[in-house]
Order: C-alpha cells, then sequence, then structure tokens
C-alpha cells in the first residue's frame, strides 16, 4: 500500500520537475520551430487558439498545461493568470473574455 505524499513532497517534486526541464532547456514544450506543433498535439491547443498569438511568445512558452481547456472562461469573467511564462494563456484568455473581462 502506497502512502500519500505530503504537502511538502509535493511541492519538492514540482520543483525538481520544473528544475530539471529549466536545466535541460525547452521547458517541456520543445521551445524551437516545432513549439507550437507540441502545443497543439501534446497540450490540446487548438491552431485557432494560437494564431493570434505572437510567434516569439508561442516558441518560448515552457508548455506544461493548457488551463483553459478546462477553465470554462467565457465573455465578461476576470482571469488571473500568476505565473504566465511567456503569456500565451493569458492572450488567448484576453480574447475569450473580451472588452469587459
Amino acid at each position: 500500500m502506497e502512502m500519500a505524499l505530503t504537502n511538502e513532497q509535493i511541492k519538492e517534486e514540482v520543483r525538481q520537475g520544473y528544475t530539471e526541464r529549466v536545466e535541460q532547456g525547452g521547458g517541456c514544450g520543445r521551445g524551437d520551430c516545432e513549439a507550437e506543433a507540441h502545443l497543439i498535439d501534446n497540450l490540446g491547443y487548438t491552431p485557432d487558439q494560437l494564431d493570434d498569438v505572437p510567434a516569439d511568445a508561442v516558441e518560448s512558452a515552457f508548455g506544461c498545461g493548457n488551463p483553459l481547456s478546462c477553465a470554462g472562461v467565457a465573455s465578461g469573467d476576470v482571469v488571473l493568470d500568476i505565473g504566465s511564462g511567456a503569456g500565451i494563456d493569458c492572450l488567448i484568455a484576453a480574447r475569450k473574455v473580451g472588452d469587459t473581462g
């Protein structure tokens, strides 16, 4: 029977995982000209979501998650993106919430 990890053990696992990815370069994503394909193929972004995102933001994305795929962000919502990295999720969310969000 496995013992559940403590909060501190979980935090340390996350720290170690991100540290390894940063030290290897390219984050969880590719960090190169294939970055958009990685975001689409592995994280569920759609080409429409990435159409208006600047190429340098896509190429710089750490690419470890797609929070907007399950967040249910809608027009008029307020979104706070903590640790936004290259900002692709902020740009996509801004389009979703519109001028009133």
